[in-house]
């Protein structure tokens, strides 16, 4: 590393990296800030619903269900603000450009998966072990699970082989 262009290579990509790790932030705050406009939203219906003094069934129904849109909206705020990074990104730095595009936050449970599906068989292969999950609809199995299984193989020299049901050829390929 004590050639200049090598030193200019690492400054790139040290700079590159803390530029993604700010707009991964950016993009968070803007996702809050749209939910906490819509609660605010939700926040002037629910307050001219209620103010009818002979309030129908509807309005109530009505009610109850802009009163669990913001419930949901504001626990969605409070997840956002709390949530941490859960992998160093100079340490994985393809998971941080993965969050960048996709426009997510790798969860906590997300990422001991893939460090447990992605661990190394031993020491002297780079490819990981073979291992079986279960995951449940809506925990990235699609979205952030087999992307990035398929770069880490990728990166291991192997050229992964996808196979799916006919219907799912689309969007499963949209995610890839």
């Amino acid at each position: 590393l004590g050639n200049p262009d090598s030193q200019r290579i690492v400054s790139i990509f040290h700079d590159t990296g803390n530029y993604l790790i700010q707009q991964v932030a950016l993009q968070r705050i803007q996702v809050i800030l749209g939910h906490a406009e819509r609660c605010l939203e939700l926040s002037l219906i629910h307050s001219h619903l209620s103010t009818d003094s002979k309030m129908t069934s509807t309005q109530s129904t009505q009610i109850k269900e802009v009163s669990t849109q913001m419930e949901y909206l504001i626990n969605s705020i409070g997840k956002l603000l709390y949530e941490r990074r859960h992998f160093s990104p100079s340490a994985r730095p393809k998971w941080l450009v993965f969050e960048y595009v996709n426009r997510i936050f790798l969860r906590k449970n997300q990422v001991d998966l893939l460090n447990k599906i992605l661990k190394p068989a031993n020491s002297n292969l780079k490819l990981p072990s073979s291992s079986v999950s279960q995951l449940m609809m809506g925990e990235g199995r699609t979205s952030v699970f087999l992307p990035l299984i398929c770069i880490s193989l990728l990166d291991c020299g192997k050229v992964p082989v996808v196979i799916v049901p006919k219907e799912q050829v689309l969007s499963v390929g949209d995610r890839i």
